[in-house]
């Protein structure tokens, strides 16, 4: 993926997520998904669903989060022109890294797995 689509497939993505808050009740947890270009290119989006707020860098900056989420962007891409049918659960098979802080999966976690899982991409 060429650095001229790598913001807009992320602006796409990033869209997609506020229009889906609404959907959800807020609640203590925030998400960082690291998302990785082909050629180095980093864009970091963090998700708070306390405040219901994301916000989109391309660099990465330190972000107090309870789930991170390593991302290669053509997965993003893929997702976002429908070629996963299963959607984000498409991704539960290796297609992303996971890191938290502490080993225990909470329920808060549990509670976003959900609500990402049900976003029709």
């Amino acid at each position: 993926m060429g650095n001229s689509n790598s913001s807009e497939i992320i602006k796409k993505f990033k869209k997609k997520i506020n229009r889906e808050f609404k959907n959800i009740e807020k609640f203590n947890f925030k998400t960082l998904f690291l998302i990785k270009y082909i050629d180095g290119k980093k864009y970091q989006l963090t998700l708070d669903f306390k405040t219901k707020k994301t916000k989109l860098e391309n660099s990465y900056n330190n972000f107090k989060y309870d789930l991170k989420i390593n991302i290669d962007s053509y997965k993003i891409n893929n997702l976002l022109n429908k070629r996963y049918p299963m959607n984000f659960l498409t991704f539960s098979n290796g297609g992303h890294i996971c890191e938290r802080p502490n080993l225990n999966f909470s329920s808060a976690e549990a509670k976003f797995w959900n609500w990402m899982s049900n976003i029709s991409f």
